[in-house]
């Protein structure tokens, strides 16, 4: 038996687990990179994106691509990841495979190869914490990869995005004007991360 306990301050958390290691990798050999996010998460932020049939869906920062493998559970038009590192571009590959209408491409998150008001819904675990570099400076990061996202989304387009730098992306939704709001706080590899929705309104 495997259990669970979080704590943070005066609120605890008490999980069971109900199965082994083997399900979260959906009983697949799947190849990760540094601060690859744990493919459950993954699908909760793809389930949380509202999946649906016409859906033209990207990841900007796609690491080894665990959203974008998680994205295919559901239908789609067009899925799009990309990410500026070619060894988690050549680990999204592998793990997502060929496919014309899930292409996975070597990009900066702020220069993407896609048309203006292409997108339906940016699904992705944005650059924080652990992930970042000494020489990024997350403020000007997420300014910049949130005017892109507002570039290529459609009028009524949203991203789903994951991350621990709230005031990073407040302030940078603002100046873009993205509306705002946390769905949820999680916690994973003792961080908390936040789940946020921008609306392109």
């Amino acid at each position: 038996m495997e259990f669970r306990l979080d704590i943070v301050h005066e609120e605890a958390v008490f999980s069971l687990r109900l199965t082994d290691a083997a399900f979260r990798y959906r009983r697949e050999e799947r190849t990760f990179t540094h601060a690859a996010l744990r493919p459950t998460v993954a699908h909760a932020l793809v389930w949380l994106s509202r999946p649906g049939a016409t859906d033209v869906v990207v990841d900007p920062c796609c690491g080894s691509g665990t959203i974008v493998s998680e994205r295919l559970a559901y239908p789609y038009f067009q899925i799009c990841g990309g990410d500026r590192d070619e060894e988690a571009v050549t680990a999204a590959q592998e793990n997502v495979g060929i496919n014309d209408h899930v292409p996975i491409q070597l990009w900066d998150a702020r220069r993407l190869p896609l048309d203006a008001g292409h997108v339906d819904k940016v699904v992705t675990n944005l650059p924080f914490g652990r992930q970042i570099s000494a020489d990024e400076h997350i403020p000007s990061l997420y300014q910049d990869v949130f005017m892109e996202m507002k570039r290529v989304l459609k009028k009524k387009g949203f991203v789903l995005c994951l991350t621990d730098a709230d005031a990073a992306l407040h302030a940078a939704a603002e100046r873009i004007g993205f509306s705002c709001s946390k769905e949820a706080t999680l916690s994973l590899k003792g961080l908390h991360p936040s789940v946020y929705l921008l609306r392109n309104e």
